[in-house]
């Protein structure tokens, strides 16, 4: 076939633009009542963009690569920022790094202590009130910040005080820079895929523009890369990419300047992220085994460490930025996992070259004059005993002062995957394996499995692309193929470990799969007789990401279309309502308890103080909390951590005056309960069997139901029009509930309520009292049921969008006392009581009152009375709402 000669024909271009037009109209006139109508523009519009650098490459308008780049970085922009819809920040702890943004756009400045949290440190179990504090400095309380990464917020801050001028605001800023970010790290991963294999053209640009296509569409990297996702991992990624391209290509190129760039930016990624550590970690093990692959190949082991020191040498500048405001810089050695691969990459590779110059006779010649690279070379061959003796002292040194034990002991565990978690930690999702620990032939399924819905085919490719680098680096002694492997293996096996590593090793996992296009059109003796496998794999990975609808978004094939709804969770939503109330109507310094994950929304949206946030900082006050809402088994119990609390905040000239709750602390009260059971403090952990009991949600499934009245004829003759509304619980406790009723609402009647087992029915009043169990709601229950009796009339689909609506708690023994229990689901009592659904006794709370209502019940807040008089308690009524 002939080449093409690098001319388009006016026909051709006329083809081109027609084709450009197409695409441009139907991104124009998608109807928007189409349910992927939107999915479909941003497509349309991704289409546009490539189809555009493709007419700007094949015109010679610019460079081939320079038209790659910008349809890489504008496509980017476009999927990154299709989450940028609404007003608010994605899921809970980009409002963390929202709070501190503000601090810098308002004060210029961000607080040295955070005092919006933990009141009093360890809780009731260790607190001394009078002598225990967190930080001595200012008011005395808060959590220490003088050393905190925070060049995220700065950098919002910043550039949001840059724009202001222009009007735009800081949440503009905030939602809409990490799509930007995200686009420039698609960049980044171009450019380090081309240069870690410059030594194959073409077919390493092949491999980087798979490897910024699937960054581009990944789901792993989207988690905290896309718009309203203001935290510091996207910026964190741009740097560590930044890092590592100036680093491999001061190596590879042997230039001293590229080494200067990769040092400044990873200083800049120490003062951000706390992923630095892998970055150093990956640097580190790359370098040691650079000396051992040159060794084995008879070449020299030291050429690289003069860019190694000046690289790490500025990067730990980083306490001239970050220090106590007037106070000296403080330095800190990195950790074991960043420090044993540094320190051992530096022995190993002296050690190694004098092993070559001593034994081998195998040296650097001395190079006469020339640029400042060879005269250092020439200072490092002269010294090179020297250097070697000052390895080994310093490395006997650095094994003495860690202790072996310590360090085969921190080896074993680090490849072990073993992480000793905290009594909290095992209820934190990021904190556990994504599935499972150990290593199974079963749990390696899984992993691929999960894997692919976060990573796509690449995840399998890279696996498979692992022996073929192995192959490269070791016998090939390609320092590409190397870095891949330093890079991706550490970020594998830390993600199968643990979930927190997904958006970190997104990156490696997407450079290792995408070296399969380094051979899909190559014709290397080595790799010949593997074309064919590899032009299908490569051709196969589009249709890993880019969705094609069958319907729905469950039955999509490829998963490119979740970065399309990576923003604002729904409880975000409707806790607004609350988040703006609470700001606007309570006192500055009125302090709220609630579970930690709502933190974050009061402290940087409301600005008012809570017990416990997401940092989970304090364990001691989290478990306190738990105790407070299912583990007190009275008001009196529970009301005397208020107390506590309260004594401590008066102390700081605030007051703990509210309790917050909302739905989804139904469904997450497993995690407060095996909290509040655990030992803290000998790491002592419940029987998860015991530990993460909880109420069971059991939801009106209209499948099971007959909404629609039928005559029942009863004993004495007469007859009664009635349903039966079956309400699916999930297997959680029960498989579900069944209710025949009678009568129309407001006056509708439970003739006979049953609980529904696998393979049984059992009357729920002979349930009730063998099992020591009761069914309640957020809702009256006559509101309830009126939502299933109506389920098909609810036009404006008040009940479907309303959970608290639609669906009744299962609450099994001692949960019927917590507080948890009294306060959210204790209003309507009676109503429940009325049809024996009730197996205790409840009095009206005397110290917790209930303020306000938000989202339809989604959301209650409530006022403490430390009188006990509780004179301003508000029963809800039932809920208004019309059915045509």
């Amino acid at each position: 076939m002939p080449e093409w000669s690098g001319q388009i024909s006016g026909p051709e271009l006329v083809v081109l633009v027609i084709l450009l037009g197409l695409v441009a109209w139907f991104f124009i006139t998608s109807f928007s009542a189409q349910p992927y109508d939107r999915d479909f523009r941003i497509y349309a519009l991704t289409s546009l963009i490539f189809l555009g650098g493709y007419i700007l490459y094949l015109s010679k308008a610019v460079r081939p690569g320079t038209a790659l780049i910008m349809t890489l970085f504008l496509s980017t922009l476009v999927l990154h920022l299709a989450t940028a819809y609404g007003d608010h920040l994605a899921a809970l702890d980009p409002y963390w790094h929202y709070k501190w943004m503000q601090e810098v756009y308002n004060k210029n400045q961000i607080p040295e202590l955070d005092d919006m949290v933990y009141p009093m440190r360890g809780g009731l179990l260790k607190h001394d009130i009078v002598k225990e504090t967190y930080v001595g400095a200012g008011p005395g309380y808060g959590l220490n910040n003088r050393n905190s990464a925070f060049f995220s917020a700065v950098f919002y801050g910043t550039a949001a005080l840059a724009l202001k001028p222009f009007g735009v605001p800081l949440g503009d800023v905030a939602f809409i820079m990490p799509g930007v970010i995200a686009s420039f790290c698609a960049v980044l991963i171009y450019l380090l895929v081309v240069e870690m294999f410059s030594d194959m053209k073409p077919y390493n640009r092949i491999a980087a523009a798979a490897a910024a296509f699937i960054l581009m569409f990944s789901p792993a990297f989207a988690t905290k890369a896309v718009a309203t996702n203001c935290e510091d991992d996207a910026l964190g990624m741009l740097l560590m990419l930044a890092g590592f391209y100036f680093f491999f290509t001061s190596v590879n190129r042997k230039r001293y300047v590229y080494a200067v760039l990769s040092g400044l930016a990873l200083l800049l990624l120490r003062i951000t992220w706390q992923g630095w550590l892998y970055a150093f970690m990956v640097i580190g093990v790359f370098s040691f085994f650079y000396a051992i692959v040159r060794f084995i190949n008879k070449k020299d082991c030291i050429q690289h460490l003069p860019y190694l020191a000046i690289c790490l040498g500025l990067s730990q500048l980083w306490p001239l930025l970050l220090h106590a405001r007037g106070g000296m810089p403080a330095y800190d050695l990195p950790p074991l996992i960043a420090g044993m691969p540094i320190a051992g990459a530096f022995a190993v590779s002296v050690i190694l070259e004098a092993f070559n110059k001593n034994v081998r006779g195998i040296s650097l010649p001395k190079i006469e004059g020339g640029c400042v690279e060879s005269r250092v070379q020439n200072i490092l061959v002269e010294n090179l005993n020297i250097l070697m003796v000052l390895a080994i002292v310093v490395g006997v040194m650095f094994v003495y002062n860690e202790g072996v034990g310590n360090m085969i002991e921190y080896i074993l565990n680090s490849v072990g995957g073993v992480d000793k978690k905290s009594v909290v930690g095992d209820t934190i999702a990021e904190q556990n394996p994504l599935v499972g620990g150990s290593i199974t032939y079963s749990s390696i399924k899984a992993f691929l499995r999960e894997g692919n819905m976060k990573y796509g085919f690449v995840l399998i490719y890279g696996i498979l692309m692992m022996p073929v680098m192995a192959y490269m680096a070791f016998r090939k002694h390609h320092m590409g193929a190397l870095f891949v492997l330093a890079w991706s293996i550490p970020m594998i096996w830390g993600v199968y470990h643990k979930s927190a590593w997904i958006f970190a090793s997104s990156a490696a996992v997407t450079v290792l799969g995408s070296t399969v296009g380094l051979f899909a059109v190559a014709s290397r003796k080595d790799f010949d007789g593997y074309r064919v496998v590899g032009m299908l794999m490569l051709l196969i990975l589009p249709v890993s990401y880019i969705p094609f609808t069958l319907g729905h978004y469950g039955s999509n094939i490829g998963i490119g279309y979740m970065i399309l709804h990576s923003g604002a969770s729904r409880d975000r939503y409707l806790w607004e309502e609350a988040l703006v109330w609470q700001r606007d109507n309570t006192p500055v310094n009125s302090a709220v308890l609630t579970w930690w994950d709502y933190g974050h929304w009061l402290t940087s949206i409301s600005h008012r103080p809570v017990l416990i946030d997401n940092l989970q900082a304090d364990q001691y006050e989290i478990q306190d909390v738990a105790r407070f809402f299912v583990n007190a088994s009275s008001e009196e119990e529970a009301f005397k951590t208020v107390l506590a609390y309260q004594e401590a905040y008066e102390k700081q000239g605030r007051s703990l005056d509210y309790v917050m709750i909302d739905w989804t602390m139904i469904g997450k009260t497993s995690a407060l309960h095996y909290i509040s059971l655990g030992d803290i403090e000998r790491n002592i952990k419940p029987d998860p069997r015991v530990g993460f009991k909880s109420y069971g949600q059991c939801a009106f499934d209209a499948r099971y139901s007959v909404v629609e009245p039928r005559i029942s004829i009863k004993p004495d003759g007469t007859y009664s029009y009635i349903r039966e509304l079956v309400y699916n619980c999930g297997g959680n406790h029960v498989l579900g509930l069944k209710f025949t009723v009678s009568g129309n609402p407001p006056n509708a009647r439970v003739d006979k309520a049953e609980v529904l087992m696998p393979d049984y029915v059992v009357p729920w009043s002979q349930w009730m009292e063998v099992q020591d169990a009761s069914i309640l709601g957020v809702y009256r229950l006559d509101d309830i049921l009126a939502c299933g009796i109506y389920w098909n009339q609810d036009e404006m689909r008040v009940c479907r969008f309303s959970q608290p609506l639609h669906t009744l708690i299962y609450v099994p023994q001692e949960f019927q006392d917590y507080m948890l229990t009294r306060l959210y689901l204790g209003d309507h009592v009676e109503s429940y009581g009325r049809h024996g659904l009730v197996n205790r006794d409840y009095e009206d709370l005397r110290h917790f009152n209930t303020l306000e209502d938000f989202s339809g019940g989604f959301v209650r807040s409530y006022g403490i009375d430390y009188e006990g008089g509780n004179l301003t308690s508000v029963k809800r009524e039932y809920f208004n709402f019309e059915l045509s």
